[in-house]
């Protein structure tokens, strides 16, 4: 029996038994196998790995250890054959606790299948005949290793003991012999349950893969606003709910005891999340884009969760788990490293080493997040619009603000069982404000859940930098939530969140579109309207510039009848007898120009307008003629301007039926002057109050052609005043005529009619129509990009993640809003009243059309004869019929018109309401194809020495490019040195050289080179005093720094020899003069020099001759 806290304490004397001493080994022996499978761990812990080959299968060189704590080595062995493995008994005194279905023992395995034993090549030859006959050899390629796995098998086995003592050789004993056996084992044995305990086959996290898919890819035309929220119903469809349950359930199960949780709270939430759903499509349809978000939420959760429990094991896990063997994993293929093999027993690091505590307590936590985060998701009423700085992409979700949807309080609706969630986590109170609690285990470890970032953080926490973050660092965040907007009205939503962006200075755009085809009542924005704009004014500018002169002059002519028949202000404006005293034309009914010069008017009224144009709705009749031309009291300006009412309305002084009743030229003219001072400022009106957006060409046409009608009647007349042929002159009451100086004669009447072709070649109407209709188009363009529909296909890259990333584009959908949209009504035709925008919408859910606006009997009679019109083609009338037949426009339930149903972004700044300016640069002429000169290579120069001053023999210096002249650095020659680089070096004296290369007036860098001295002249005295024995001096010329001198004496006799060194530049010899006809051919000296590389050898023979006076010798150098 194993005892581990207990061994026998041996005494002296002490009888043993074999319990002692077997006692004693199993307490060593099991306090060392715990110390591996208890403080270490078990598993594969390196190697082992299946190699498969053709021809069979490799195991490589590792180790292991069993969950009994048995150590397993095993060298690298490829194995090519396998025969039947027969398993044996179970021994009787294995040292641990076991079952009778001990793998692989007998009674092992219920498949049925026959366990096989591996053998290498030399295994198979040593095998007995018999048992090699029934060795196969392995197949990897035929399918028969698909439903197996490698084992190795420690096999214990008890032998008997051969002990013999003085009596008898009887077995005295028995050991326990342990051999790795290499085996082929069935995988559906490995599955079978054994005592309620699997062998140890992991579920990896690859069979819970929940992937979320993307928002309508593939691709759909979205064109309502509920194909919109469709699209999110697609995404959370039953499949995905399924998943996601079977997920979190397999999680319970798996590590639920684990993590001391003792109730799976996941039991019912497939069936929790389904009746969410659909509650919330059918009441509050545009919350179903936050649903999503939830999901995505508890996936994310799922997935960090998994993550950290991965890495967790069981405290002390079951010894019996792979107790006597290791599985290395299926037979019919090669261990990858980066795929988990299902059979292997991967090695599991004991609690010392996977920080047990720590990562438990993590794993707990966020269990238990994923556990609130359904408890506490709610669909919010709140409507303040709030911008909380966040992270996407890779963070985990504790890296991330806790979403806007996660509160309890002040909601429409809640979706689970709170009472349920409360006792599976031993939750206590309302628990408004517990996820904060849970979103983040660093921070809640070091208590710091309040700076977990929310939109609901007021409720947790005062703190500044968390209640509002965005007044403070955010380079760590990449995102912005932007939450409380959906359901309100979009134009609302829209300003709040500019307004923010503008307050924080947060770098992302914002555009609102119509989820819905509708016609749209949205502005063209105004940089698209600049060019417009800027055209529009220069026409009213080219207009007012061409009316003004002649209609200044024309306001500025006296009022010379003075009638006022039409009493427009109850006054007399000119006194009648006085006006026919001063003026007798007026009863002649005669008209008259001024005669002063109308080309010095002109050039005063040009240079008095400078009037700015400027769109006014304060603009009033006889502005462009009080800011242009001022009038002078009694003129017909004047007059005109005191003959405007309150309201600005004109009634003419002279009326037409005075004027007929006269036939009066000064009645007549003055009548219609008046009449043309109107329709300018008519004219003026329009243009300067109505934008080119406002402005109706209608009317504007209508005004211009009146304009145009009385402008071809004031010409007429100013050229019949002007004429040379009518009678200019008048007479006085004393008889005096006077005549007024003619137009023609004075030089003035090609001016004037110059001026007056102006008032009839303006063509605003004309241009201001060409204008508009290009506004139209804009228009229309812009509104279709701000459908829902176009603005998808236009940006690719539209993704929905609650909020927007830096540098992006934060993308609001609402509720199509539009002067088309009419009440709708029921099958019944009852009319349906829409909820007001701060109302959650109640309506039934039902298909409803837009009614016409027509009674039906007028309708079918419009119908009808658009019908019968055979000259319409069919393309005229289809527009007309589906104008009097609305389409259905789809299901309304819970919509709101206006109201923001949706948000997306794209991941770039995307555009501003006008688009990029792009250049696009015309194709170049095509060009007479020249050979081009290939550029000139910098000039380099090779010279490769040594060169000597002895050599006679021809250098050569070469450069390259070729083709090029050698020479100093202006270029000219160097003595001893041809152009093309070839020189003899015994021409030059020894010395450096600066020579350059030149080719096509591109010269090299200097290169020096060095005529090396070689010189080994030498020299000697003339004479040498004295007869006696005495020292000769011989020098060596060449003293440069680096030689190396050998001084020979050939041959050296008793006349002369060395006296000390011969490698000196000096050589010092002992001379005998007396020893005479020694060398009758004298006496050679040898210098042999070494400068570097160049070398040279010079011998001189010298006879030595005493003198005459007997007083000295003479040293004759022969053969000179």
């Amino acid at each position: 029996m194993i005892n581990s806290n207990e061994y026998i304490f041996f005494e002296a004397d002490q009888v043993l038994t074999n319990d002692h001493l077997n006692e004693s080994f199993n307490y060593l022996d099991h306090q060392a196998r715990w110390t591996r499978n208890k403080l270490i761990g078990i598993g594969i812990a390196c190697g082992l790995e299946i190699v498969i080959h053709s021809n069979g299968i490799e195991i490589t060189k590792g180790c292991g250890v069993t969950s009994q704590g048995y150590l397993i080595v095993q060298p690298k062995e490829k194995y090519t054959w396998y025969m039947n493995y027969s398993q044996i008994a179970i021994p009787a005194d294995l040292p641990f606790k076991h079952g009778t279905d001990l793998p692989f023992y007998e009674g092992y395995g219920t498949s049925g299948t026959q366990i096989y034993l591996l053998l290498t090549d030399d295994q198979q030859k040593a095998l007995e005949p018999a048992k090699k006959a029934s060795a196969v050899v392995i197949n990897t390629t035929n399918g028969f290793l698909d439903d197996y796995a490698v084992a190795l098998f420690l096999e214990a086995k008890e032998t008997d003991l051969k002990n013999c003592d003085m009596l008898d050789c009887n077995n005295m004993g028995e050991k326990m012999v342990f051999t790795v056996r290499p085996l082929l084992v069935p995988t559906a044995d490995l599955l079978t349950l054994r005592n309620g305990l699997p062998d140890k086959i992991t579920l990896t996290k690859n069979d819970y893969q929940i992937n979320l898919k993307r928002y309508n890819v593939p691709y759909k035309p979205l064109k309502t606003s509920i194909e919109v929220l469709e699209a999110f119903y697609a995404i959370v469809d039953n499949a995905v709910l399924t998943e996601l349950s079977d997920a979190l359930n397999y999680l319970y199960d798996e590590y639920g005891a684990l993590l001391k949780l003792n109730t799976n709270p996941f039991v019912f939430l497939l069936a929790e999340l389904k009746l969410m759903r659909e509650r919330i499509f059918k009441e509050v349809p545009y919350f179903i884009e936050y649903f999503y978000d939830f999901i995505d939420d508890l996936i994310k959760g799922y997935y960090e969760l998994s993550e950290k429990v991965a890495g967790l094991s069981e405290c002390c896990p079951d010894v019996n788990l792979f107790p006597l063997h290791l599985i290395l994993g299926s037979a019919s293929q090669s261990t990858d490293a980066f795929l988990k093999d299902p059979y292997r027993d991967y090695f599991i690091y004991s609690g010392l080493f996977s920080k047990m505590d720590g990562d438990a307590a993590e794993a707990t936590l966020l269990f238990k997040r994923i556990i609130v985060m359904l408890r506490e998701f709610a669909i919010q009423t709140e409507k303040t619009i709030i911008i909380t700085p966040s992270q996407y992409e890779w963070p985990p979700l504790s890296a991330r603000a806790i979403p806007y949807y996660y509160f309890k309080t002040g909601v429409y609706a809640k979706p689970f069982n709170t009472e349920e969630i409360n006792k599976v986590l031993k939750l206590t109170g309302k628990g408004g404000t517990e996820l904060y609690k849970y979103w983040n285990y660093e921070k809640t470890l070091k208590k710091e859940e309040t700076l977990n970032l929310s939109y609901h953080a007021n409720s947790y926490t005062s703190k500044k930098p968390v209640v509002d973050p965005l007044l403070y660092d955010i380079e760590k965040y990449n995102f912005f939530r932007i939450e409380g907007h959906i359901g309100q009205n979009y134009r609302i939503a829209l300003e709040r969140i500019l307004l923010q962006r503008a307050e924080y200075n947060l770098p992302f755009d914002v555009v609102a579109v119509s989820a819905d085809q509708l016609r749209l009542s949205a502005p063209l924005p105004e940089c698209s309207m600049q060019d417009l704009d800027t055209a529009y004014k220069l026409i009213i500018g080219d207009a007012a510039c061409k009316i003004h002169t002649l209609f200044c002059y024309i306001s500025s002519q006296p009022f010379r009848s003075g009638y006022d028949e039409a009493g427009n202000d109850g006054t007399v404006i000119v006194d009648k007898a006085q006006e026919t005293t001063a003026h007798p034309e007026i009863d002649q009914g005669v008209y008259t120009l001024n005669n002063g010069s109308f080309s010095s008017y002109k050039v005063r009224g040009a240079l008095e307008f400078e009037t700015p144009i400027t769109i006014s709705a304060t603009y009033k009749r006889g502005d462009f003629l009080r800011k242009n031309c001022p009038p002078a009291e009694s003129t017909l300006g004047w007059t005109y301007l005191r003959s405007l009412d309150s309201k600005g309305e004109f009634r003419n002084p002279l009326q037409s039926s005075l004027v007929r009743a006269k036939d009066n030229q000064l009645l007549v003219a003055e009548y219609h002057f008046f009449q043309f001072i109107e329709f300018v400022e008519d004219l003026m009106f329009v243009l300067y109050t109505h934008t080119l957006a406002e402005i109706n060409i209608e009317l504007l046409v209508r005004i211009y052609r009146e304009y145009l009608e009385m402008a071809v009647i004031v010409i007429r007349l100013l050229l019949e005043a002007a004429d040379e042929d009518a009678d200019n002159s008048t007479t006085d009451a004393a008889g005096n005529t006077t005549d007024y100086v003619s137009f023609d004669e004075s030089g003035e009447l090609i001016l004037l009619n110059d001026e007056l072709s102006l008032l009839l070649s303006m063509c605003v109407d004309e241009r201001i129509d060409v204008l508009k209709r290009e506004y139209m188009l804009r228009l229309r363009n812009y509104q279709q990009q701000l459908t829902f529909f176009n603005y998808y296909k236009k940006h690719p890259g539209l993704e929905h993640k609650a909020g927007v990333p830096k540098g992006g584009t934060f993308v609001l959908v609402y509720d199509g809003e539009s002067r088309e949209l009419r009440e709708p009504v029921n099958a019944v035709g009852i009319t349906v009243e829409r909820g007001s925008a701060e109302v959650l919408g109640t309506t039934t859910g039902e298909p409803v059309a837009t009614p016409s606006p027509y009674s039906t009997e007028l309708t079918k009679m419009i119908m009808k004869f658009v019908e019968d019109c055979k000259d319409a083609p069919p393309k005229t009338k289809t527009p007309i019929i589906t104008a009097l037949n609305p389409p259905v426009i789809g299901t309304r339930r819970g919509l709101t018109e206006g109201a923001v149903i949706a948000d997306f972004y794209i991941p770039y700044l995307c555009c501003s309401d006008c688009p990029p300016v792009a250049y696009i640069m015309p194709e170049p002429r095509p060009l007479k194809t020249v050979k081009p000169i290939k550029p000139v290579e910098q000039p380099t120069i090779n010279a490769a020495g040594p060169f000597c001053s002895n050599d006679s023999s021809t250098a050569q210096l070469s450069g390259t490019p070729t083709g090029g002249t050698f020479g100093d650095s202006t270029g000219a020659a160097i003595t001893g040195i041809n152009s093309d680089g070839s020189f003899v070096p015994a021409n030059l004296a020894a010395g450096s050289y600066d020579i350059y290369y030149t080719v096509a007036r591109v010269t090299s860098a200097k290169t020096t080179i060095v005529i090396t001295d070689a010189g080994s002249d030498f020299t000697f005295p003339a004479e040498v005093n004295g007869v006696q024995p005495s020292e000769i001096e011989f020098d060596a010329s060449n003293v440069e720094s680096g030689v190396t001198y050998q001084w020979q004496i050939t041959p050296e006799n008793k006349q002369l020899k060395a006296k000390d060194s011969t490698t000196d530049s000096k050589f010092l010899a002992i001379l005998s003069p007396q020893v005479q006809n020694e060398n009758p051919d004298g006496v050679s000296v040898t210098l042999t020099i070494a400068n570097g590389a160049c070398k040279s050898a010079t011998t001189k023979t010298f006879k030595f001759t005493i003198n005459d006076s007997q007083s000295g010798v003479t040293v004759t150098q022969l053969g000179s």
